[in-house]
């Protein structure tokens, strides 16, 4: 029984990626293509995340995040 669902799997992806869905009749296999499809047919709650957006006015308003500051950080310190 195990071998036939594995043999089954490898015949409608025979990369054997995963995760893989079936869509409209076509098996997707692609992650970033199954979000995508997710995404435009179930718009809310959003599956990605929302974008990162900096601009220099940003940084004169507020201090900059965390992980820049640590980036500057181990810059600072890499080229001590």
């Amino acid at each position: 029984m195990m071998m036939m669902i594995v043999v089954r799997f490898f015949e409608v992806n025979p990369e054997g990626k995963v995760p893989v869905i079936k869509v409209d009749g076509k098996w997707v296999a692609d992650s970033d293509v199954i979000t995508g499809i997710l995404e435009e047919r179930h718009p809310s709650p959003s599956l990605a995340p929302p974008p990162v957006v900096f601009s220099l006015e940003s940084f004169k308003t507020k201090a900059p995040p965390d992980f820049v500051i640590a980036g500057w950080a181990a810059e600072i310190a890499r080229r001590s």
